[in-house]
């Protein structure tokens, strides 16, 4: 799909909405279906984000929860700033060595080597001929 337009609002709800939300329900004893309302949330994620949240947070004057709001990838091993110093490496290091595994980087670097070797041995060759058929007193001209 070349050009995505999001249909629905789904996670969409901002972190301070829910911490403001969850503190509604947890400090004021509020119901969390008529907070819910109020804030235009589910009342089931509502209720994930209370369970959630800690007494820190409810009592802080932190407006920004220590959770993570919205939709989460899947088996996430790093995290976001982590994930773009990899991608930088990856490049730096594709950069350095041409896209190759050290395995294939040291056998193309060994075939150059016997490429020119091969080269300066004909080359070599090919003077001494020339050379052999040259008379004492005749110059080369090249």
């Amino acid at each position: 799909m070349r050009n995505f337009k999001r249909k629905t609002e789904r996670g969409k709800i901002s972190a301070d909405v829910i911490l403001r939300a969850a503190r509604q329900v947890k400090n004021n004893g509020r119901s969390i279906r008529s907070v819910a309302a109020e804030f235009n949330i589910n009342y089931r994620t509502l209720t994930r984000y209370c369970q959630k949240v800690s007494v820190e947070e409810l009592t802080g004057e932190n407006t920004v929860p220590r959770f993570s709001v919205g939709y989460q990838r899947n088996r996430q091993v790093f995290t976001d700033q982590q994930e773009q110093l990899l991608v930088e490496y990856l490049k730096k290091a594709s950069y350095i060595y041409f896209g190759l595994s050290p395995k294939k980087r040291d056998r193309r670097r060994n075939q150059r080597k016997l490429f020119l070797l091969r080269v300066r041995m004909k080359r070599r060759s090919v003077l001494s001929a020339r050379s052999h058929f040259l008379t004492a007193g005749q110059k080369e001209i090249y």
